[in-house]
């Protein structure tokens, strides 16, 4: 009786060490995230009177949030994204094609959805998560590291619907 008490009691204070052991890596993995986001080269700050910017600034108005830096980057689609380097100032980079192809309206949702992911600090929770899931993918169990992925990657898709909801609250139009 008093063995099978004892390896009960191992048992449980073994699982309780696990959870500890996982707490403490994902907590080391949350705060050496990767931290190599940068700002193409090839990137063209644009100046506060340009149309782009002066859109965003309206946006960052509207949204109470003071407005990034704006930057044009050449790519072959027409995209937007946010990069967050520390000890710089937040810069969202749009792709001239974007610029050059879409009306107003549709220019005006792109900036409005990157401005929420600035708003609410998407791309260093992104970073993050990324960074966990690598580990864990090259460290833990198939299982462990898929059910990771999972999560991680609602996580990512909730972001960017919420920042489609609030691109279409700020603007106006669905």
């Amino acid at each position: 009786l008093f063995f099978t008490h004892s390896f009960q009691l191992l048992r449980g204070w073994a699982g309780f060490a696990l959870a500890g052991v996982v707490l403490l890596l994902t907590v080391r993995a949350f705060r050496r995230a990767s931290r190599q986001a940068r700002v193409p080269a090839d990137a063209r700050f644009v100046a506060a009177d340009e149309p782009e910017a002066q859109q965003l600034a309206r946006l960052s108005a509207l949204a109470d949030v003071p407005a990034p830096r704006l930057a044009e980057v050449t790519m072959g689609v027409r995209n937007a994204f946010v990069v967050e380097t520390p000890g710089e100032p937040v810069t969202l980079c749009i792709s001239r094609r974007a610029v050059e192809e879409l009306p107003p309206e549709q220019l005006d949702a792109m900036l409005a959805h990157e401005l929420f992911h600035v708003a609410h600090g998407d791309t260093a929770l992104v970073r993050r998560l990324e960074h966990v899931a690598r580990v864990v993918d090259d460290r833990a169990p198939s299982v462990v590291a898929d059910f990771v992925l999972v999560g991680v990657r609602r996580m990512e898709r909730q972001r960017e619907l919420s920042a489609d909801r609030a691109a279409a609250l700020l603007t106006g139009a669905p």
